[in-house]
């Protein structure tokens, strides 16, 4: 009896061998992959929704971060949308606050203004590694004091 069993433990070792050499127990193995562009873009956008709460004006940056396979993930911002590319896959959201990226120049601002300039204002593009600056700043729009977050790449 334990030479049969002494012969099943070494097959399973085998096994167990056998499946790590051929990736079976990778670290990634098990990731949700369809999940993971919208996983990236939902911590983008609650650091958004964050900002947009914080009743504070402040800069802070986040890195686009590479794929869970190591390729790039490439994230755009225009007229409020974030998407999410990488590997032939896309995701896209859009922070609940909205997410500006023209640039303020100090004047009196109104809801149709605002939409304008949001279709008007260039996408930006960045690659994993890069970082989004993320900048709340105190506006007059329709004549009141109002915090409005904008996303840039230089201060």
């Amino acid at each position: 009896m334990d030479f049969v069993v002494s012969k099943v433990a070494m097959s399973i070792c085998a096994l167990m061998v056998v499946a790590v050499l051929a990736g079976v127990f990778d670290r990634d193995a098990f990731v949700d992959r369809d999940h993971e562009l919208s996983g990236v873009l939902d911590r983008l956008s609650g650091l958004v929704d964050r900002a947009a709460t914080s009743s504070s004006e402040f800069t802070t940056g986040w890195i686009v971060p590479l794929s869970f396979d190591g390729s790039s993930i490439v994230v755009s911002i225009r007229a409020g949308a974030v998407s999410a590319e990488s590997g032939g896959r896309t995701a896209m959201s859009q922070p609940a606050c909205g997410l500006h990226t023209w640039t303020w120049d100090g004047r009196g601002l109104n809801s149709s203004s605002i939409c304008e300039m949001d279709r008007s204002s260039p996408q930006l593009r960045f690659e994993s590694g890069m970082t989004i600056l993320i900048r709340t700043i105190l506006v007059t729009l329709e004549n009141e004091p109002r915090y409005l977050v904008f996303a840039s790449q230089t201060l």
